[in-house]
């Protein structure tokens, strides 16, 4: 009786999205070559911790604190997070406790996944392959769907389509382009 193949591992995931690389004999090189996989594997081990009682909340507490301070990426113990985010530059990335980020997104340096009211308490959500590049800010109960991309420095205020691409302040979708005076000959 053959058994069907398991799934990659979160792990494994985050390795291969960072790294290029899948193999758990290459987590000691990656540990060292990638801080974004750093970063992460910190925040994955700090949220293991808090399982254990107060002793691990403790230790979870210490490594999470270690993590953010090696790194500069800001990761709340309590956003939710799945396998295989990919953080390039991890340096001034900030997860609210309340985010929600899908399989296979990538965070650029400076992103920031907030509130936008301290009154009414919501944070974003990320669809898996979305992409944020640098100093994109998601603020409040906003969804960024499957595979769009935002714009650097992009301020998004309200939700984004599947696919879609948005830049600006406030983030919206790029105007058509012209067409070139060649192309309007033809």
């Amino acid at each position: 009786m053959s058994r069907a193949p398991r799934p990659p591992s979160t792990l494994r995931r985050d390795l291969l999205a960072n790294t290029g690389r899948h193999s758990l004999a290459a987590l000691p090189l990656a540990w060292l070559q990638s801080p974004g996989f750093a970063a992460l594997t910190c925040w994955r081990m700090a949220r293991r911790l808090q399982r254990h009682g107060p002793p691990g909340r403790l230790l979870a507490a210490l490594l999470w604190r270690y993590g953010v301070a090696r790194h500069g990426c800001f990761i709340s113990l309590h956003a939710s997070i799945g396998p295989g985010l990919r953080l390039p530059h991890p340096v001034g990335v900030v997860v609210g406790e309340g985010a929600r980020i899908g399989a296979g997104v990538t965070l650029y340096q400076n992103v920031t996944l907030g509130l936008r009211h301290e009154a009414r308490p919501s944070y974003p959500t990320l669809d898996a392959g979305a992409c944020l590049y640098a100093g994109a800010m998601v603020l409040g109960a906003v969804t960024v769907g499957a595979g769009a991309r935002i714009g650097a420095a992009s301020l998004v205020l309200e939700d984004v389509a599947p696919h879609a691409t948005f830049t600006g302040r406030p983030a919206a979708p790029p105007p058509p382009i012209a067409p070139t005076a060649r192309e309007a000959r033809r």
